[in-house]
């Protein structure tokens, strides 16, 4: 498989050019080329994205980087059958569902039966969530595959800071994809063999896959407050962890920004001096921000 081409702005001595000016621009531009050329027809495959999203069981039982990759797997689907057998496959293979459990949310699926495959999976309702652009979806689940393996946390520190900034700084779905494959090429952790299967499931948008061993090796850890788990699905991200999201988990969360997120105070200067000047947006919602209002924690 022949990989992307590298783009200018994401190697390290062009990293630093970009500002908010730079990022107002690709907002505009996002709003039209953020979605994937992928999108689903089918109702069915909505309905069953929004179950799953809204799961009590799942969000409690399914590590969270689990879940994003599931979700963004089923929303670049083009048919109903082919999102049925990936999500069978999820949940028929999971160790963290109990198996009676989940063999029952087998046939329900199967059977389409989606009352109960609500009951089941215990859905509750968000009448008056607000979901994120696709692209933030999208960057939520890179940061966090990224952020949970293994062979990215074997890279020296400084790469993974700029990996972090790179993804953050990265508007648009198919950059983000680019982005990646660009991570593949350079990497010094993974063998031929792993950089060509996870390449494959980049372009065949098998996320969830991404996970194994042989690709990204991800630690599927639970999230350390489950009461905060999954709400990056719901329209703010889950920022519950302790490590750092920009970095990638480099360093711990130590400052908290007027929107809310938290990032290391390293991050924070860095995106700071990006602006050359006290203001700055938010590297996760894009908000506003000001250097005085960056509170300790």
């Amino acid at each position: 498989m022949v990989m992307s081409p590298v783009a200018d702005r994401f190697t390290p001595s062009t990293m630093h050019r970009v500002n908010d000016a730079d990022l107002q621009r690709e907002t505009a531009s996002a709003s039209i080329s953020g979605t994937s050329p992928r999108t689903p027809t089918d109702q069915r495959i909505a309905s069953l994205i929004e179950l799953l999203s809204t799961s009590s069981l799942l969000r409690s039982a399914i590590p969270y980087v689990r879940q994003l990759a599931l979700l963004e797997t089923l929303r670049r689907c083009e048919t109903w059958e082919v999102a049925k057998q990936i999500c069978i496959e999820n949940m028929a293979g999971s160790p963290y569902v109990p198996d009676e459990q989940k063999n029952r949310l087998v046939e329900l699926v199967l059977l389409e039966q989606w009352d109960m495959v609500r009951q089941a999976l215990q859905c509750r309702s968000t009448p008056d969530v607000v979901m994120p652009p696709k692209w933030r979806m999208y960057q939520s689940m890179v940061v966090e595959l990224f952020t949970r393996s293994r062979k990215v946390r074997a890279l020296p520190d400084a790469r993974r800071c700029q990996l972090g900034q790179a993804i953050h700084s990265t508007m648009s779905i198919e950059g983000l994809k680019e982005l990646a494959m660009v991570s593949l090429e350079t990497s010094t952790t993974l063998t031929a063999q792993d950089r060509q299967q996870i390449a494959n499931d980049l372009w065949d948008d098998r996320y969830d896959l991404l996970l194994l061993p042989d690709r990204f090796d991800c630690d599927e850890k639970p999230r350390q407050r489950a009461e905060a788990q999954h709400v990056g699905q719901q329209g703010v991200d889950a920022d519950d962890d302790d490590e750092c999201p920009i970095c990638l988990g480099t360093n711990v969360v130590d400052r908290r920004l007027q929107c809310g997120h938290r990032m290391c105070h390293s991050c924070v200067d860095q995106w700071v001096a990006r602006n050359q000047g006290s203001q700055f947006t938010c590297p996760m919602c894009r908000a506003p921000c000001h250097r005085s209002h960056v509170q300790a924690i």
